[in-house]
């Protein structure tokens, strides 16, 4: 079967849950001051990643939940509702219903994630001790942007991080893994290392990479190994395998992996669009921005009499 023709049989599923990805997507652009400077995708990069580089297990399926219940909670977080008075059950009630209002998740990924979010709810996942430097200098690191050979570089602000970036990878390809037939965790690991180079050599996008020419391979190579043989040993086979498996889109890793990162790629692109145009009635009438409630009427009549209240279209 051509590649065309796989991604063409796997498009229905994707498509129905592209609402679903472009709502997490946001979560590279929420913050909070107990996130510290990082988005909230970035501090679960953070955390997430520094399971590989300390040995332990990469709890995918907890972040996962994690992630997905950020979508509607943003930055509550269950170590807030906890510390708000709310017991255990009220928490995990709250959590729980995060997950499943989101009504394009399949079952089993439902169940998946709904159970992960029980044993969420009965501890916090540590803080690394010490954060890996591959990993700081991920968080931190600028993407390119759009950039291709012969033209100048687009330059988009607020420029992603590969923090940003790795995670909503490794969430897409958490939630693509079974369509593909492919390993959850196995597809979570390689998204949130496949940019391993990237810690040392800044991103100049496509086109940097085309000016290194021949020599690109040996850079990449170098830069990426530096990571990994500084991963425990648990960890340095596994990802050096799977570098190897998603070289091209042949295996259901390999798929749901580039599909993940072809996904993330795009939606960042259509943010920036989508912002440019942005419309104050699309935030009054569209999203409720003055929404129901006591002081809703006078509210309104304010608006209107001083000319803030956009005209119907016409």
């Amino acid at each position: 079967m051509t590649d065309a023709r796989q991604a063409h049989g796997f498009a229905p599923e994707i498509r129905r849950q592209l609402e679903f990805l472009r709502e997490l997507n946001d979560l590279k652009r929420l913050s909070s001051p107990n996130l510290g400077p990082n988005s909230l995708a970035t501090w679960v990069f953070r955390r997430a990643s520094s399971a590989i580089s300390a040995g332990e297990p990469l709890h995918a399926d907890l972040w996962c939940a994690r992630t997905v219940g950020a979508a509607r909670l943003g930055a509550i977080t269950p170590e807030i509702l906890r510390e708000s008075g709310l017991d255990q059950p009220a928490c995990l009630e709250i959590w729980q219903r995060s997950i499943v209002v989101h009504e394009n998740l399949t079952e089993p990924m439902r169940d998946s994630l709904t159970a992960a979010c029980a044993a969420l709810n009965q501890c916090s996942l540590p803080a690394p001790a010490i954060e890996a430097d591959w990993v700081n200098r991920l968080a931190l690191a600028p993407r390119a942007g759009a950039t291709c050979p012969g033209q100048p570089r687009l330059a988009l602000e607020p420029a992603e991080s590969h923090g940003d970036h790795s995670l909503m990878v490794a969430v897409y390809a958490y939630l693509l893994a079974d369509l593909f037939g492919a390993d959850r965790e196995d597809a979570w690991l390689i998204a949130l290392c496949h940019h391993f180079h990237n810690a040392y050599l800044p991103d100049a996008g496509f086109t940097g990479e085309m000016m290194l020419g021949k020599h690109l391979g040996q850079v990449l190579e170098t830069l990426r190994a530096r990571v990994i043989t500084s991963l425990p040993d648990c960890y340095q086979a596994r990802v050096t395998e799977l570098f190897c498996e998603i070289e091209e889109a042949t295996t259901p890793l390999a798929m749901t992996f580039h599909a993940a990162d072809t996904i993330d790629r795009v939606l960042q692109m259509e943010h920036y669009e989508r912002v440019t145009q942005f419309r104050v009635r699309h935030a009054l009438v569209d999203l409720n921005l003055v929404h129901e409630g006591p002081a809703q009427a006078f509210q309104f009549a304010l608006l209107k009499s001083i000319g803030l209240f956009p005209e119907p279209r016409p």
